[in-house]
């Protein structure tokens, strides 16, 4: 398991890992071809990670916004096995989020694999949380107010209204 906190809220941490538009820029994809299904993101939703010529696919299995997202992971190498995941995201007191990434025990047969590669992907997400951190800090900075109301004259208050 790989966890880290961010100080913005679970909805903001959500949409950042969730919407495909936004994964090629902390993910370092070129682009990310989501097939959902009935038109609506969740549970059944087929994801190709477009790294060149070569495409990670993830089968979303499950799907509670603002809470967890679990999906298979395929990596595009010979013998992958489909890599069983859950994204965690949990409320912190402060209006902050908790982020785990839990990764399923593999299976025997997938155990050579899996620890081949664990040390790239542990290092992969690691990074992956300083880009999260900086892109939800440049979200935080891109809010902008309303501008202020002006202050009434008390025209409507005094005038008349004359019908047509």
């Amino acid at each position: 398991m790989l966890e880290t906190d961010f100080s913005a809220p679970r909805a903001a941490v959500w949409d950042l890992i969730t919407m495909p538009g936004n994964r090629p820029r902390w993910q370092g994809s070129d682009s990310v071809v989501e097939n959902t299904i009935k038109g609506r993101r969740g549970a059944g939703t087929q994801n190709h990670c477009m790294h060149g010529k070569d495409a990670v696919i993830e089968d979303i299995l499950d799907w509670r916004p603002f809470d967890h997202i679990t999906l298979t992971t395929l990596l595009p190498a010979p013998a992958a096995p489909k890599i069983l995941m859950s994204y965690a995201f949990a409320e912190r007191e402060d209006g902050g989020t908790h982020f785990e990434v839990r990764l399923a025990k593999p299976k025997p047969k997938g155990l050579p694999f899996y620890e081949h590669v664990w040390p790239n992907v542990q290092s992969k997400f690691t990074a992956e949380f300083e880009i999260f951190r900086a892109l939800l800090a440049e979200q935080a900075n891109a809010a902008v107010d309303e501008p202020p109301l002006p202050i009434s004259r008390e025209r409507f208050l005094t005038q008349p209204v004359h019908a047509r």
